[in-house]
């Protein structure tokens, strides 16, 4: 595939009680059978998370890297990515995205 696999390897969470992180999965093909539309809609998603990304970096590649999280590597690649590369990407069960708590405004 790539240098990357969208951030599948899952995803810290801060417990709010403890302020212990832990890892999360984001999607699982068990609970993905037999709902394609949620596929459908993962695979819309992912797509469209990959072209703005990819158009972010395009137009302010330290600032974009900055947003999503990713190094100069990763940055580089997505760059990179072909129409196609980014539809074969997209094509999952799983987000190709990674939600950081600490980020979201409000959240100390």
């Amino acid at each position: 595939m790539t240098p990357i696999a969208c951030h599948r390897l899952g995803h810290s969470i801060q417990d709010g009680q403890t302020g212990a992180a832990r890892k999360v999965a984001v999607g699982s093909g068990a609970i993905m059978n037999g709902q394609g539309d949620i596929v459908d809609a993962i695979t819309a998603f992912n797509r469209a998370y990959l072209l703005l990304a990819q158009r972010i970096l395009r137009t302010d590649r330290e600032q974009g890297k900055r947003q999503l999280g990713v190094t100069d590597e990763v940055a580089a690649w997505i760059v990179a990515m072909t129409p196609e590369q980014i539809d074969e990407h997209a094509a999952s069960t799983e987000l190709c995205c990674e939600i950081r708590v600490e980020n979201i405004p409000g959240r100390g």
